[in-house]
Order: C-alpha cells, then sequence, then structure tokens
C-alpha cells in the first residue's frame, strides 16, 4: 500500500475513455472517540458526454441541460485499522450503508424516483468478487425528462473496503449508448484497487 489514500484506478482506461478528474475530496464518515473511518473519493465525468452542450456543466442539477456521466471510486480507511476478519463481517454494513449514501448523492444531482433495479455480480481485475446494485431514476432536462441508470458497488480488497460506481443517461437524448456507457462503466469498476 502506498501513502497515498486514495484508491488506485486504471488510468489507461481513464485516458481512453476521456474521463476528467472533477474532484478529490477526503472525509470523515463515521467517528467515535476510540473510532472512525475517513472516505477518500475520486469522481470524474465525462466531459464529452451528453451534457456538454447547454448543461450548466453539474450533471443537469438545475434542470438546464441533460445529465453529464460519472465515474466515482472511493478507500475507506479505518483507524485503528480492522482485522481481515472484523472487515468480511463489516462488508454487509458497509455496502448498505455506502448505497444509501450514493442514492443520497444522486438525488443531489437532481435525479427523481431513484429506485432499486437489482444487482448484477462482476469481479474486479484482481479477481475480488462485486455485488453492483442499479437504480434507476429520471431527471429533466431541456425536452422534458431523460432516464438515468446508475451503479454502486462496494468489496474488499486485501483487507481494505473499496466502493465505486457510477450513472449515465438510458434515453429521452439523442445519440446515445447505453450499452456502451453501461460495459465502460463495469470495466472502470473491474479496474479500482
Amino acid at each position: 500500500m502506498t501513502d497515498d489514500p486514495f484508491p488506485t484506478i486504471d488510468a489507461d482506461r481513464l485516458d481512453r475513455g476521456g474521463w476528467v478528474l472533477a474532484e478529490r475530496t477526503s472525509e470523515t464518515v463515521f467517528a467515535l472517540p476510540s473510532f472512525r473511518v475517513e472516505g477518500h473519493t475520486r469522481l470524474y465525468e465525462h466531459p464529452g458526454s451528453e451534457a456538454a452542450e447547454g448543461s450548466d456543466g453539474a450533471g443537469g442539477v438545475d434542470g438546464t441541460g441533460p445529465p453529464r456521466r460519472f465515474f466515482f471510486a472511493t478507500r475507506l480507511d479505518f483507524e485503528p485499522p480492522l482485522s481481515r476478519l472484523a472487515s468480511t463481517s463489516l462488508l454487509p454494513v458497509v455496502r448498505s450503508r455506502a448505497t444509501r449514501a450514493f442514492v443520497a448523492d444522486l438525488e443531489d444531482r437532481g435525479l427523481e424516483g431513484v429506485k432499486r433495479k437489482g444487482t448484477r455480480r462482476t469481479r474486479t481485475d484482481a479477481g475480488e468478487r462485486v455485488r453492483l446494485t442499479r437504480h434507476a431514476a429520471r431527471i429533466d432536462v431541456d425536452e422534458g425528462s431523460a432516464d438515468v441508470e446508475a451503479w454502486c458497488g462496494v468489496w474488499l480488497h486485501e483487507g481494505e473496503f473499496r466502493a465505486a460506481g457510477g450513472a449515465f443517461p438510458t434515453a429521452g437524448i439523442d445519440g446515445l449508448d447505453p450499452h456502451g456507457d453501461r460495459e465502460e462503466l463495469f470495466a472502470l469498476v473491474r479496474g479500482v484497487e
């Protein structure tokens, strides 16, 4: 492990896809007097995506333009560190809380009617199992509204928690490629360490 608290992401995939780092944040997710959890997140947006024309640049939050595709990856840092057994036993709790936080973030981005629509299992490039949760939502755009698909997964990487996912429009905007956007998002998630 390096001194960098942020998760490692496959830089070649990001470059090939035209993704741009929009934000790096570190925040205390949970704290007690003797225990603290820090979340270190990298957020990427796709400036060449549907939102490039006529959007406020914040993912259509003000309703003036289409939503911008985004991808995030988070590393959770526990202090004091957890044992591997404790990490494994906490995985369901962390997954549940991360999913709730992801839904709240989607709503903050202006998405409405966010509903859970199932799960999909995959493996990271390092071989770790990930269960991704799919959500569907709608967002207002100039022409009416657009459908959005969002995915979030949480897993253990070498005993540490990782969360990753993102969202993209699927209908209601011309020139979309939902299948390609979904596969690109899954490839980015699989490359997170």
